[in-house]
This record gives structure tokens, sequence and C-alpha cells, in this order.
């Protein structure tokens, strides 16, 4: 049962996520099966939205719990409610900022780049 339905949105799955992340103050990826990249999450930290998702795949890789988002064991549904009731306005503003800055650290088409052609110059001697 949805208790809050004035706040919550369930919208299952989309191909386009964009206007859902853009509308969203935070992106809840409660995935039981491990994401291997964990592309939304990523879409979500370049448009500024932390994200609340299960601590596993490629979502330990890219979501710093308590700064960028928030991670919980995944399948416990009570450890998502507690860390969804936990969550202040202030919280969230900060993590969407720190989640911004994740992307223009560690996310954006010219990191890639970059970083792929330090790996060619490592192979290349």
């Amino acid at each position: 049962m949805l208790r809050h339905p004035e706040t919550v949105t369930v919208v299952g799955e989309v191909r386009d996520v964009a206007p859902y992340i853009e509308d969203a103050d935070v992106v809840l990826m409660p995935s039981e099966q491990p994401e291997p990249f964990g592309l939304v999450a990523i879409e979500a930290f370049a448009r500024g939205r932390p994200v609340v998702g299960s601590a596993a795949g490629g979502l330990l890789e890219i979501v710093t719990h308590g700064s960028d988002g928030w991670l919980y064991p995944a399948g416990d549904a009570e450890a998502l409610a507690r860390v969804l009731a936990g969550l202040t306005r202030d919280q969230v503003s900060v993590a969407a900022a720190k989640a911004r800055n994740a992307y223009e650290d560690r996310f954006t088409t010219d990191r890639y780049a970059a970083e792929l052609l330090r790996a060619l110059n490592l192979i290349d001697g």
C-alpha cells in the first residue's frame, strides 16, 4: 500500500527516464538483481539527483553512501524504508550537489576520453 500517494509516483519500467529524473528529488533504484553498470544512476547524477539504491552491482562503484546517495542491502525493504524515512530536505540538497560533482569528476565523456587515452598511452609505452 502506498501511504503517501501525493508525494510518491511509481511508474515502473520506462524507455526514456530523463523526464522522470528531472521531476524527482531522489532517484530510487531498488533493484534486487545487481545492475552491472547502473546507467540510470549516472543519468541521475548528471541531473544533480542523488540515488537511493541497492548495495549491489554497479551501484557500489557509482554511489558513495551518505555523500551523493544512499545504499541499503538489496532486498531489505525495511532498510530501504529506514533510509527514506530518515532523509531530510537539507540532506537531499547537499547530496544533489555532490551527485552533480561526482558526475563532472567521474562520468563525463571528456573524462572517459582522457582515461582511454591514458590507458592507450600505457599500452603503447
